[in-house]
């Protein structure tokens, strides 16, 4: 990805859509980082690192399964109901 890119998906969206002090923004970002250059290329990362990331982010549970139908009578119920009251 571009560094171009890359800012905008790190803050320049953010910036434009809610009207955001630019200035005062780059000041704290100069300050604490990280750089679009930091962040975007190449960059080695070790396996253990995405496997924690995978395991806090729940990419290992195994799929919920749930039932349609009961989708189907739960949203009857609810019809059948919003009927009766008129």
């Amino acid at each position: 990805m571009s560094i171009d890119e890359g800012r905008r998906i790190l803050g320049e969206n953010a910036i434009e859509c809610f009207r955001l002090d630019r200035d005062v923004l780059a000041r704290i970002a100069e300050r604490i980082g990280p750089r679009p250059d930091e962040l975007l290329g190449e960059h080695a990362v070790r396996p253990e690192l995405v496997d924690h990331f995978d395991a806090r982010g729940g990419f290992r549970k195994p799929p919920l399964l749930f039932d349609d139908g009961a989708i189907d009578r739960h949203l009857a119920d609810d019809i059948s109901a919003l009927m009766s009251t008129q």
